[in-house]
């Protein structure tokens, strides 16, 4: 059996897209929560230790960057992962400002969900510098 990594909360409306994340992010080794909406999603916030967050941006009852904002005030403190269909630079900083660490646009490959976790994982998500997004719509230091 693979030892757990992370505590994910994975917030998506989509129920395919989230039973698929749920499944691939538990074969690599992850603890998987599910969140459908935004109220359920600062449920699972306040009831569990959270590592990462790894949510949608457009909720059926509000939006992904009302979350992380929301889960900062309250005091959790997981790395947000913004996965969403919105690609703009301004969407992405949006995401930023929001307190997510990276920015994932839709459609994307599990390969890199995974390049991002790993860098959760070895402590490369906390931004000493104000970072900047590259082509592919993640954030990266700027030096």
């Amino acid at each position: 059996m693979i030892k757990p990594s992370l505590n994910i909360c994975v917030v998506e409306d989509d129920e395919d897209a989230a039973h698929l994340l749920k499944r691939y992010l538990e074969m690599n080794g992850h603890i998987v929560h599910c969140a459908e909406d935004v109220q359920t999603a600062l449920l699972t916030l306040a009831t569990q230790v959270i590592d990462v967050l790894v949510c949608d941006i457009q909720l059926p009852d509000g939006n992904g960057w009302e979350i992380m904002e929301l889960a900062k005030a309250r005091g959790y403190n997981p790395v947000g992962l913004a996965i969403s269909g919105f690609t703009t630079e301004e969407d992405k900083a949006k995401s930023y400002e929001a307190g997510f660490r990276f920015h994932l646009a839709k459609p994307f490959l599990f390969e890199e969900l995974l390049a991002l976790l790993a860098k959760v994982e070895t402590g490369q998500s906390n931004f000493k510098t104000l970072p900047k997004c590259d082509s592919s719509g993640l954030y990266t230091k700027i030096h």
